[in-house]
């Protein structure tokens, strides 16, 4: 069986109960839970620092580093994305939090992507669709680089594909419905 694609979905400031798979009814979330559907999703995930390098140090690395001794300069065993490559994986991160670019980890990725989505002084603070976000954008970036340009079947790769996509989600330009009474 060959091996699978894998894309990991991070997004800052977005609770897991926000979501209709994790039971939400409240808001529908019908792409978000199409996708869960398809996919592995963790319940649980503790992390061992408020600080966002920090946690992805650990989550790269598959380590707690109070338990490791790993420190900022001596990180411990290899990365996540280090032995996908080395089990034939290509590897992408894609965010729009430019601190995750310093996290040593980080350059064992094949590829970087730091998405910028900018928010000039005729960019309006509020936004009414959710393509004019700045999560939107991002996903919309990623969704353009793991599909064919036809927007038909996803392209078939020489390799298997890790894409770990982080968003700062709730930061930036929010999106916000009208919603009309009657």
């Amino acid at each position: 069986m060959p091996a699978s694609n894998i894309l990991v979905v991070v997004v800052d400031g977005l609770r897991a109960s926000a979501l209709g798979a994790y039971g939400n009814t409240t808001y529908p979330t019908p792409a978000l839970d199409q996708f869960a559907a398809e996919s592995m999703l963790f319940d649980e995930c503790f992390s061992p620092s408020s600080e966002l390098p920090a946690v992805y140090r650990a989550l790269w690395n598959s380590y707690h580093p109070a338990r490791s001794g790993a420190t900022k300069s001596n990180p411990g065993p290899r990365s996540l994305s280090h032995r996908l490559i080395k089990a034939g994986y290509r590897t992408t991160l894609m965010t729009d939090e430019p601190r995750l670019l310093d996290v040593q980890a980080a350059s064992d990725f094949d590829e970087c992507n730091l998405f910028r989505s900018g928010q000039d002084e005729e960019s309006p603070a509020h936004s009414t669709d959710v393509s004019q976000t700045n999560i939107g954008r991002l996903f919309s970036a990623v969704a353009e680089s793991i599909v064919n340009r036809d927007g038909n079947e996803p392209p078939h790769f020489e390799s298997p594909r890790l894409v770990w996509v982080h968003s700062r989600g709730m930061y930036g330009r929010r999106c916000w419905k009208t919603r009309r009474h009657p």
